[in-house]
C-alpha cells in the first residue's frame, strides 16, 4: 500500500514500463508514485477540483489528466508542468482514453458528451452527444472508433470522424 492520500483516490494510472504509478484525488491533487521502492516522488495541485481520469502517454514521461474543473491537462512528468490544455467540456471530465497509436485523446463528461481530441495540437476532433446524460466510460476500438458508456447503461460505438454513433449493447430495462 502507498502511503500520503489525504483525499479519496479517484483515479489511477501506471507507465508503460510498469514502474510509477500517477494518482489523482478529489481535492486535485496529483501524485507520482514509484511502485518499485514504495514512494511517493511528487506531489501538486493538477486541477481547482477533483482529477478523474488518467492515462500515461507511451514515452512514459507524459500523462493526461481529466478534472472536475471541465479541464483535461496533458503533463510532463519530468518537470511537472502543464504542457497543453483540452478545452471544451461544460461538466466534470470522467474517464480518459487514449488511442492505440497515441495521436488521439478520447473523453467523455458528466456534460453528457465524449469527444475525440489532437493529442499533438489540443484541438478537438469530434464531439458526440447522444441526449442521454453523463458518459462514465469511453475506449478506442481496434478499428479507431470511440466506445462509451453512461447512465443510460448503453455502450454506443462512434466513427473516428464524428457523426452518429451505434447502439452496440443497449442497457438492461428497469
Amino acid at each position: 500500500m502507498l502511503p500520503g492520500r489525504d483525499w479519496s483516490v479517484s483515479s489511477v494510472a501506471i507507465s508503460p514500463d510498469g514502474t510509477r504509478a500517477l494518482t489523482g484525488s478529489i481535492d486535485g491533487e496529483l501524485k507520482l508514485w514509484d511502485i518499485v521502492a514504495g514512494k511517493q516522488l511528487r506531489s501538486w495541485l493538477g486541477h481547482e477540483r477533483g482529477a478523474y481520469g488518467a492515462v500515461f502517454l507511451a514515452d512514459g514521461n507524459h500523462a493526461v489528466t481529466g478534472s472536475g474543473d471541465y479541464t483535461i491537462k496533458l503533463w510532463d512528468l519530468d518537470t511537472f508542468k502543464e504542457v497543453r490544455r483540452f478545452e471544451g467540456h461544460s461538466g466534470t471530465v470522467y474517464a480518459l482514453a487514449l488511442s492505440a497509436d497515441g495521436k488521439r485523446l478520447g473523453s467523455v463528461s458528466l456534460d453528457g458528451t465524449a469527444r475525440i481530441w489532437n493529442m499533438d495540437t489540443g484541438a478537438e476532433i469530434a464531439e458526440f452527444d447522444p441526449g442521454t446524460g453523463p458518459m462514465y466510460a469511453v475506449a478506442f476500438a481496434a478499428d479507431g472508433t470511440l466506445l462509451t458508456g453512461g447512465i443510460d447503461r448503453a455502450i454506443r460505438d462512434w466513427p473516428a470522424a464524428g457523426g452518429d454513433g451505434t447502439v452496440l449493447f443497449a442497457g438492461a430495462p428497469e
